[in-house]
């Protein structure tokens, strides 16, 4: 029987039962259980929405951001200057080099290279660079957020003077970054320096100063204000690299590439003459007159000065600035024989940068004489030597005292009178600073006299501070006693002395300012004789001088040549420098010739 049975009889059956079961139970109600719960399925809607929403917000921002819109971080381009277009070019995102121009807007990638030229870059916050000539930059990033901006350039070859703005000048923090191929620098608002591959100078800087971070090294030092820093050989600097810092070298300020880049930064501040009597908007000179006769031998100046005026310099020497009534005053005393003195005033910016300046000539009445006080009434000098001394100091500021005789009425150092003496003061101090302009390498003569209420002017008291390497002390005098001074009985060492040799490393020797090569046309007052020479050098000569702040191994030298210090004198000048060993044998030699008409 069951043979005859389909195969699917079995499981149909089964089926159908169920089938039938369950439409029973559905004719009968649904079963008795508990109600659903919503908690889980609100979960469920509040997760999906999430999740759609942050899809949502992530497609918008990638869309936007594909626009360039909203953006907080925009891209910003850095302005280029061109001062001399025959010796300037530019490659554009890795492209060939071609001649730059004026106004061209560069981006990271783009790279600067100067030959025989200068150029300027100006930043989105107000930031400059001045590429010095044979120099090699590429920006590497330039950008402006709403709360933090940076940029970064990589200076390859050469040297750059940098000024970065004053915190208040710009909204947001600024990161400020220079890579060479052996140290990253960081500058803080503020700020002056001069990059080189084998080290910087920092003038000015905010804060700490300019942060350096050397290759691999895991720390940073920081470079202050005021301090530089030179590397022998940057790439393979082993203990702290700090025994290499030091105080900047006073001749760094006049080198041409840093007073140019003053000058012409200083040249975008607005000034307005009135060539009627002098008046500027910035700086007005009341007294003296132009060719005024001045009566005595003393002169006052005097005048009044805008609100963006932070300074006034008056031959050197810094005003005194009455901050209620912006008003200025600064007496000069005028030098022994001199009958014509040209007086030059300048106004300075909070950085030091000369806003405008102007010029008196004043002349003196021959046909009045002034007596003179009494040897006996002069001025002393007590430090730091007598009077009638010689010093000499490493020191990059010294202080001079003295006392003043009964009835001094002002007391003047050279041309210039002390702000701080009053009438009647027994004792009397005059600052010499080499960041003053006062002191400077090689020997400083100091006179000082007592004005009594007459307008009467003592003789001098005199001191002379040599500013070179040697024993700190005196050296020479009247009143001291030098015979027990070793480095006053010193023999000095002369050239003539030293052996005479072919060159063992020609062509070591090289001019690098104020102008590369070997002859330069100049005028004003002097200038500062720059130049290279190898790691071998233990002494660079000058027309037989030995250049003492020179040291030994440095690559680098400088000479002033000036016409105040006799170094300089119209007509042709030829200068021969030559470089030797610790032997004083003859690596080099060079000649330099200097056509000066003043």
């Amino acid at each position: 029987m069951c043979s005859t049975v389909p195969l699917c009889y079995t499981p149909c059956i089964a089926y159908d039962r169920a089938l039938m079961l369950r439409r029973y139970r559905h004719r009968r109600g649904p079963y008795a259980v508990a109600e659903p719960s919503r908690t889980g399925s609100l979960v469920r809607k509040l997760v999906w929405y999430a999740v759609f929403l942050l899809l949502l917000y992530w497609v918008g921002s990638w869309v936007v951001g594909w626009f360039g819109g909203g953006s907080s971080v925009q891209s910003r381009s850095v302005s280029l200057t061109v001062e001399e277009s025959s010796g300037v070019n530019v490659s554009f995102d890795g492209g060939l080099l071609q001649q730059a121009e004026t106004g061209v807007k560069l981006h990271p990638g783009d790279r600067i290279v100067t030959t025989g030229g200068t150029a300027t870059l100006d930043f989105f916050d107000g930031s400059r660079m001045r590429l010095d000539e044979q120099s090699d930059l590429m920006i590497r990033e330039s950008e402006q957020g709403t709360e933090t901006s940076s940029y970064d350039v990589q200076l390859d070859k050469g040297a750059l003077w940098l000024r970065t703005p004053p915190e208040a000048s710009f909204s947001g923090s600024v990161v400020r970054t220079t890579q060479t191929s052996a140290f990253t620098l960081t500058f803080p608002s503020d700020t002056e320096a001069v990059v080189e591959q084998d080290g910087i100078i920092v003038f000015s800087a905010d804060g700490a100063g300019v942060s350096m971070l050397l290759g691999d090294r895991d720390e940073s030092i920081i470079i202050g204000e005021g301090q530089q820093i030179r590397f022998p050989d940057s790439a393979a600097i082993t203990g702290d690299p700090l025994r290499f810092r030091s105080a900047i070298n006073p001749l760094a300020v006049q080198r041409a590439f840093v007073e140019d880049a003053r000058k012409l930064s200083a040249m975008n501040a607005p000034t307005t003459a009135d060539a009627a009597d002098g008046t500027l908007d910035l700086l007005t000179v009341r007294s003296p007159q132009q060719d005024a006769v001045v009566e005595g031998r003393t002169v006052l100046i005097e005048g009044s000065v805008d609100g963006r005026v932070d300074r006034v310099r008056v031959n050197g020497y810094l005003a005194t600035i009455d901050r209620e009534t912006n008003n200025f005053r600064q007496e000069l005393s005028l030098r022994e024989g001199e009958t014509t003195t040209t007086i030059r005033i300048e106004a300075l910016d909070a950085r030091g940068l000369a806003l405008t300046e102007t010029t008196r000539t004043v002349r003196t009445d021959t046909s009045t004489t002034t007596a003179t006080i009494p040897d006996a009434a002069r001025p002393s000098i007590t430090a730091p030597a007598p009077t009638g001394t010689t010093y000499r100091t490493q020191a990059e500021e010294i202080v001079i005292r003295g006392t003043a005789p009964a009835g001094t009425e002002q007391i003047f150092v050279n041309d210039y009178q002390l702000q701080l003496f009053a009438p009647g003061n027994p004792t009397w101090s005059y600052l010499a600073k080499t960041t003053l302009g006062n002191l400077v390498p090689g020997r400083n003569v100091f006179n000082v006299y007592a004005v009594d209420g007459a307008g009467n002017r003592s003789t001098a008291a005199t001191i002379t501070i040599l500013f070179e390497e040697g024993t700190e002390g005196v050296v020479a005098g009247e009143a001291p006693d030098t015979s027990s001074d070793p480095a006053a009985q010193a023999p000095v060492l002369s050239e003539s002395d030293l052996p005479v040799n072919d060159p063992l490393l020609p062509n070591s020797v090289a001019v690098s300012a104020p102008q590369a090569g070997s002859t330069y046309t100049a005028t004003g007052t002097g200038f500062l004789l720059e130049g290279t020479t190898s790691k071998q050098t233990a002494s660079v000569w000058v027309n037989g001088y030995r250049l003492q702040l020179y040291r030994p191994g440095a690559t680098f030298w400088n000479y002033i040549a000036s016409a105040a210090l006799g170094t300089l004198k119209e007509g042709t000048n030829t200068y021969r420098i030559v470089a030797r060993n610790a032997e004083h044998q003859i690596l080099d030699t060079f000649t330099y010739t200097v056509e000066y008409q003043p």
